[in-house]
C-alpha cells in the first residue's frame, strides 16, 4: 500500500513537467494550442524568419494544425486546418512587403494553376499593401470548408479565401519544396514535439 502512495505521488509529481509547454523566440511565447474555426490546433514549433546574408531577424513564426506531426511537407499539403503566426520583431515598408509577398506566392504557385486560382492569390497579396510594424502578429489560417483568412492584431483583413488548393500554395511559402524560409524551418523542426 506504501508503495502504491509513492509511485502515486511520483506520477503527480511528474505529470506537471509532462504537459506542454509554450514556445519562446526571441521573447515572443507561442501557446500550445490556438482556437481557429471552433477547432483546436497544436503547436507544431516555431522558429525565425530572417533575411539577407546578415540573417537580420523579421518575424518570429510558429505552426499550428489539427493533427501533430514534425512532417512539415504535410502543413503545406494536408486537408486540414492549420495556421501560421508571425510576430514582426522590427517594422517592414508596405512596399517591401507587397514585393515580398508577391515573389513567394509566385515561387509557390504550380505551373498549371487556374485562371480562378490566380486571381484569388492576387487578391491576397493585395492584403499585405501596408505597413508591417514590430510588435503587429499576424495569423494565416485554414480551416476546410471555410477557407484561408488572415487576422492582424486580432481582426480579419479582407476576405476568406475558399479552396484547398489557395491554402496549398500559401501554406507551400514556408512549407512546400521551394520553402522561402530555411532558418525558419530549422527552428520549427527543432522545437518540433
Amino acid at each position: 500500500m506504501r508503495r502504491l502512495a509513492v509511485l502515486a505521488c511520483l506520477a503527480l509529481a511528474a505529470a506537471p513537467a509532462a504537459a506542454a509547454a509554450d514556445v519562446e523566440v526571441e521573447g515572443i511565447s507561442f501557446p500550445d494550442t490556438l482556437s481557429v474555426g471552433g477547432r483546436t490546433l497544436h503547436l507544431i514549433g516555431a522558429g525565425l524568419r530572417e533575411v539577407t546574408f546578415l540573417k537580420v531577424d523579421v518575424y518570429a513564426g510558429a505552426a499550428y494544425a489539427e493533427r501533430k506531426s514534425c512532417d512539415l511537407r504535410r502543413l503545406a499539403t494536408d486537408d486540414q486546418a492549420r495556421a501560421f503566426r508571425m510576430d514582426f520583431l522590427r517594422d517592414v515598408p508596405a512596399a517591401k512587403l507587397l514585393k515580398n509577398q508577391k515573389e513567394l506566392i509566385a515561387g509557390a504557385t504550380p505551373a498549371d494553376a487556374s485562371q480562378d486560382l490566380r486571381e484569388r492569390l492576387d487578391r491576397f497579396n493585395a492584403l499585405f499593401d501596408a505597413d508591417a510594424k514590430k510588435g503587429m502578429r499576424a495569423v494565416v489560417a485554414y480551416v476546410p470548408g471555410a477557407g484561408t483568412a488572415v487576422t492582424i492584431d486580432g481582426r480579419p483583413r479582407g476576405e476568406t479565401f475558399p479552396g484547398a488548393d489557395f491554402a496549398h500554395v500559401v501554406f507551400g511559402v514556408w512549407f512546400g519544396p521551394k520553402t522561402c524560409c530555411p532558418s525558419l524551418i530549422e527552428g520549427i523542426r527543432e522545437t518540433c514535439r
